[in-house]
């Protein structure tokens, strides 16, 4: 089985009112006072963590220096690095996982994009995993960055979108967490009723109904009930999603990781690396507890809807 071995994120300093975001959005009704008070209330993102000195690149290369600094790894052991962040992989005419590569002597490493809307990086666990435990990898990097949205722009619907980034090592290294089981489903039924021009139905709500299908399936599968789970990590996109989520799982809040909902922002794929980390500084170490890591992704460029969920054993 495959460990998480290393986790680690950076999260800017420079911290913006959510209020002073959704005042400076581009959509007009997001910007009217009871709105503004509603959106909050609903999502309890307060604080917006905006980068203002340091590029996608110097984010990322200083988290990779900090793991050597801190974890006794050869680069050369690193087979594979895993991106996940498509919209932010091209900076200035540079490739930044080719760069982090070149620079920090992963000579043995191929580079491999995961890219699915917010939650690549959970399947990039699943296939860490897999490479990991057919011997084809020893180490495996996962780099995610969420860098660069205009601030007119952060206001995404159902969340606001931060700055931050992340790394994950995985490898067969004792670690914090063991992985277990992973699963994905995709759906593929907006794309295809954008191709026949047919209507289209889907909103939280509903995803939201099928995601908690997808858990209690996936739990199913490895012998598994929620009350043996001690927390079920999401993203940080809502705290109106966390009460869907409740709601349809019919579980207390408490079994769900809310830590990080109310300052930084939704990070897409590096919000899970975030979770992960705070998570296993704020539990008890020594205790074998499972733990779910779940995500689902929806309709973007080049992207479908999709659920994600990875199944650990904390150590």
């Amino acid at each position: 089985m495959a460990n998480i071995i290393y986790s680690d994120y950076y999260l800017p300093s420079n911290l913006i009112d959510a209020e002073d975001v959704l005042k400076k959005s581009i959509y007009p009704e997001v910007r009217y006072p009871k709105f503004i008070d509603y959106f909050i209330e609903q999502n309890r993102q307060k604080k917006i963590a905006v980068e203002t000195e340091l590029t996608a690149t110097e984010m990322l290369s200083r988290l990779v220096q900090n793991l050597f600094d801190n974890m006794n790894v050869n680069p050369e052991e690193i087979t594979y690095i895993l991106f996940t962040s498509k919209n932010n992989m091209l900076e200035n005419n540079v490739y930044i996982p080719y760069y982090i590569q070149s620079k920090y002597g992963f000579k043995n490493a191929s580079i491999i994009e995961v890219y699915q809307e917010c939650v690549g990086t959970l399947q990039a666990i699943g296939v860490a995993d897999a490479l990991i435990q057919s011997g084809k990898a020893e180490h495996i990097l996962i780099m995610s960055v969420c860098y660069g949205t205009a601030e007119e722009e952060r206001f995404t619907v159902a969340s606001l979108a931060g700055d931050g980034a992340s790394v994950l090592l995985m490898g067969k290294n004792q670690g914090d967490f063991t992985v277990l089981d992973f699963q994905s489903v995709s759906d593929g039924t907006y794309s295809q009723s954008v191709y026949e021009k047919r209507k289209f139905k889907s909103n939280g709500v509903l995803v939201a109904q099928e995601g908690a299908r997808f858990i209690q399936s996936f739990l199913s599968k490895n012998n598994c009930s929620l009350e043996e789970v001690e927390r079920l990590v999401l993203l940080n996109n809502s705290f109106a999603e966390y009460e869907l989520y409740v709601r349809y799982l019919n579980i207390s809040l408490n079994k769900i990781f809310t830590h990080n909902i109310s300052c930084g922002g939704h990070l897409a794929e590096v919000d899970i690396v975030r979770n992960i980390h705070d998570l296993n500084l704020l539990r008890t170490k020594g205790e074998e507890k499972l733990y779910v890591f779940y995500g689902s992704g929806t309709m973007y460029l080049g992207t479908d809807l999709i659920y994600n969920a990875v199944i650990v054993r904390g150590n």
